[in-house]
């Protein structure tokens, strides 16, 4: 997943990635830039290794950075939702 932290870095790209959960899971993740001020970014993420990097990251480049849960997520999944608003640029 860290081609999301890569299309920060690569304007204007679209980025693919087929990623594999540690049970096996396989899904793509995509990634584009976001360029604008005052933007907002919502990503579907799954807490493990790198995570907590991710989410600093994601601190330092947006000023209100919240972690969601769905109700509708089983409690034993690692699945969870990160809100990102007010992009630095």
């Amino acid at each position: 997943m860290w081609n999301v932290h890569q299309a920060f870095e690569t304007p204007g790209q679209f980025l693919r990635q087929l990623c594999e959960t540690p049970d096996g899971v396989r899904y793509i993740s995509l990634a584009r830039d976001v360029s604008k001020p005052g933007g907002a970014f919502l990503i579907k993420l799954f807490q493990g290794t790198g995570f907590d990097d991710y989410v600093r990251g994601l601190r330092r480049r947006y000023e209100k950075v919240v972690i969601r849960k769905p109700d509708a997520s089983r409690d034993r999944s690692r699945e969870v939702y990160v809100i990102a608003k007010e992009f630095r640029g």
